[in-house]
C-alpha cells in the first residue's frame, strides 16, 4: 500500500509517521513510499514490546506515553489492549474519587474492580480479564496516578498466590451501598520506589453533607476490618532520594535573607541556630530531571513550598523563574 493509505489506516498524523520511519518502520522500497501491511503490524508489535520492556519502575510517564507504549485507550482505570496482550491498571494512593478505595497491605495492593454504579461483578469486562489472568496470560502493568497527566510506573503485577479475589461492601458513585470486587495484586518488580522529592498531596474531595461523610467513613472502616491480621494499610518500599549540595542550599537561603521568594513574607520562625526556617525548592523537580544547581533553586517558606507542589500553578512557577533570571543578571 502507498504511504498515504498507511497513514490513514494507522490513523496517525504525518509527523507521527515520520517518527515511525526514523524508528525503522519497514517499507517495500528504499524511498519509504510503498509498504506491506502485514510486515508493518509485525514490526509495530515488536516495537511496542520493546517499549514495555524499557519502562522504568519509579519513573513518571505522561498519559500519551501509556497510550503509545501499550496501544491502549487514554481513559479509565483498567485499560485492555489486545494489540499488546496487556491490561494497564491505574491506582492512586489517595484517590480524588473515593468510590475506588485501593489499599496496600504489605507488598500486596487490594485493587478495586471496574464499575461505578450498582454491584460490581467478576464477570464484567476487564474484571473478568483480571480474574482469569492465570488462564488468559494477559500481562498486567500497574501505574500510580499522581497529578494531571503524571503516572508513576510501579511495574508488572500478578494476582496474589495467597489471597483470592473477594467481594466487599462499599458505596457507589451515588452513595449507595453495593458489592465491590477486590483483586489482591503482587508486584513482580523487587520494590516500588517512592520519590522523596514529591510532597504528598491532601486528598481532594467535593463538599459533602455530614451524613455523607459519616457513611464514607464507616465504609472505609468496614474495608479495613475486612482484611484480617492488619490494623492499617501499609507498604514496604525503598526510597530513591536525591543528593542536594549543602553549599548550594546555604547559598540559596542566604540570598533570600529570611524572606520567602513567593509570598515575600518573613520565614515562619527561626531555628535553634538563629537561622530563618526556609525550604530550598527545585523549580524543575529533581524527580523530573531537574538539576541541583543555583539556577534551579529558590528559597520558600513551608506553606508556599507545599502550595507549589499541591497546585503546580504556572503563574507561581513563572514568578520564581523570573526571580531567578533577575538574580542571575545581578550576579
Amino acid at each position: 500500500m502507498k504511504k498515504s493509505e498507511l497513514i490513514k489506516k494507522l490513523n496517525i498524523p504525518p509527523a507521527k509517521f515520520n517518527e515511525l520511519i526514523e524508528l525503522g518502520l519497514p517499507s517495500v522500497d528504499d524511498k519509504q513510499k510503498t509498504f506491506d501491511w502485514d510486515e508493518v503490524i509485525k514490526w509495530k508489535k515488536t516495537t511496542n514490546q520493546e517499549k514495555i520492556k524499557k519502562l522504568v519502575a519509579g519513573k513518571i510517564y505522561k498519559n500519551e506515553e501509556l497510550v503509545d507504549t501499550f496501544a491502549c485507550t487514554s481513559q479509565g482505570g483498567m485499560r485492555r489492549s489486545h494489540y499488546t496482550n496487556s491490561l494497564v491498571l491505574i491506582t492512586a494512593e489517595k484517590k480524588a474519587n473515593i468510590i475506588y478505595q485501593d489499599k496496600w497491605f504489605g507488598d500486596t495492593l487490594h485493587y478495586t474492580g471496574m464499575g461505578q454504579k450498582g454491584d460490581q461483578s467478576f464477570e464484567y469486562t476487564q474484571n473478568k480479564v483480571l480474574k482469569n489472568n492465570d488462564i488468559n496470560k494477559v500481562n498486567v502493568y500497574l501505574f500510580e496516578y499522581l497529578t494531571k497527566n503524571k503516572y508513576k510506573y510501579i511495574g508488572p503485577v500478578k494476582l496474589s498466590k495467597n489471597i483470592k479475589p473477594y467481594i466487599i461492601k462499599e458505596m457507589d458513585i451515588d452513595g449507595i451501598n453495593r458489592n465491590v470486587v477486590k483483586f489482591p495484586l503482587e508486584i513482580q518488580t523487587e520494590n516500588y520506589i517512592i520519590e522523596k522529592d514529591v510532597i504528598n498531596k491532601e486528598e481532594k474531595t467535593p463538599r459533602q453533607s455530614e451524613e455523607d461523610i459519616k457513611k464514607k467513613a464507616f465504609a472505609a472502616s468496614n474495608l479495613n476490618k475486612s482484611i484480617k491480621g492488619e490494623t492499617a494499610s501499609f507498604r514496604k518500599v525503598i526510597t530513591r532520594s536525591y543528593d542536594r549540595n549543602k553549599d548550594i542550599n546555604l547559598y540559596i537561603k542566604n540570598l533570600a535573607n529570611g524572606i520567602c521568594q513567593l509570598c515575600m513574607k518573613d520565614a515562619p520562625f527561626k531555628q535553634k541556630n538563629g537561622e530563618p526556617f526556609l525550604h530550598v525548592h527545585h523549580v524543575k523537580y529533581l524527580s523530573e530531571g531537574g538539576t541541583d544547581t543555583v539556577d534551579n533553586c529558590i528559597a520558600l517558606c513551608p506553606n508556599c513550598h507545599a502550595k507549589i507542589h499541591e497546585l503546580e500553578d504556572e503563574n507561581d512557577k513563572n514568578k520564581l523563574l523570573h526571580i531567578i533570571e533577575n538574580r542571575k543578571a545581578s550576579d
